[in-house]
């Protein structure tokens, strides 16, 4: 758009008045007071573990709720090579036990069922033997599972595609 056509269109939006301009203002001040607020909204969604083993801390993000916290938790690991616009990488996910479910928190009434784990190429090393992990990181396995028993920190959680997301940072692998 030419800078003459905006500048006349500019000048149509200031002769509707201060009404047309308050209007618009108001909608930004409305957006800018829900996202301002919109942790705390998100936040109280939340369910914790009796166990008391989490608590909701202050995000840097107001679209990320996070947890300050540890859990032992188990279950199936699942290590797959997935594509996105920047190319491969190795996703790690693990789907929870029935145990392992009540030491993390909830939203609403629905339980976690599936973590995504921080730094799966080093998981890799911790987890699986030095040929099957050669393989996995070769890209010679697509996909690989077995069982594991964890220690998590620093739980995140958030809406991507309409779909709730759990992440965790792994401090220990259990034998």
């Amino acid at each position: 758009m030419s800078p003459f056509l905006r500048r006349e269109k500019a000048a149509k939006v200031t002769k509707r008045g201060k009404l047309g301009v308050s209007i618009m203002n108001m909608k930004y001040l409305t957006l800018a007071f829900l996202l301002s607020f919109s942790e705390t909204l998100l936040s109280t969604d939340f369910n914790l573990p009796d166990n008391g083993s989490f608590t909701i801390k202050k995000s840097t993000h107001p679209e990320i709720t996070e947890f300050e916290g540890v859990a032992v938790v188990s279950g199936t690991y699942i290590f797959k090579w997935e594509h996105d616009h920047g190319g491969e990488y190795l996703s790690l996910k693990l789907k929870l036990d029935e145990k392992s479910k009540s030491h993390l928190p909830s939203y609403k009434d629905h339980e976690i069922r599936v973590l995504t784990l921080s730094k799966p190429e080093y998981l890799a090393s911790k987890l699986l033997s030095k040929e099957v992990e050669g393989k996995l990181l070769s890209q010679s396995l697509a996909e690989l599972s077995g069982y594991a028993k964890l220690k998590v920190a620093n739980l995140s959680s958030a809406v991507d595609c309409n779909v709730r997301w759990y992440m965790v940072d792994v401090i220990k692998v259990f034998e």
